[in-house]
């Protein structure tokens, strides 16, 4: 791995660098940071089925469906911390989405 890094242009040090501090920005942000969208909206619907909500029921709209994927580790996190820290756990899901996203592409 180490090789593929040796015959880098300075100038590609730099775009690697500067990568490899947005993405530590960006993970440091998560405990810091306050984003500017509807976070909570995010969290909820996974949250409420794990707490008996009925999906389609409790909520009417057709996007729930993504709210499906991650339900079970919301579940899982609400089995074993409740809804302490639950905020910060779907920050962290959400970011280690964009960093596999990041090295798949």
């Amino acid at each position: 791995m180490m090789s593929r890094f040796r015959g880098l242009h300075p100038t590609e040090w730099v775009v690697f660098a500067g990568g490899a501090f947005v993405i530590l920005a960006e993970y440091f942000g998560l405990f810091f940071g306050l984003p500017m969208h509807d976070e909570a909206f995010y969290v909820v619907p996974a949250l409420l089925t794990s707490i008996g909500g009925q999906p389609f029921f409790n909520e009417m709209f057709f996007q729930q469906t993504c709210f499906l994927l991650y339900e079970p580790l919301m579940a899982a996190w609400y089995a074993l911390f409740g809804t302490t820290g639950i905020m910060l756990f779907a920050r962290h899901l959400f970011f280690f989405l964009q960093i596999f996203t990041l090295v798949v592409t």
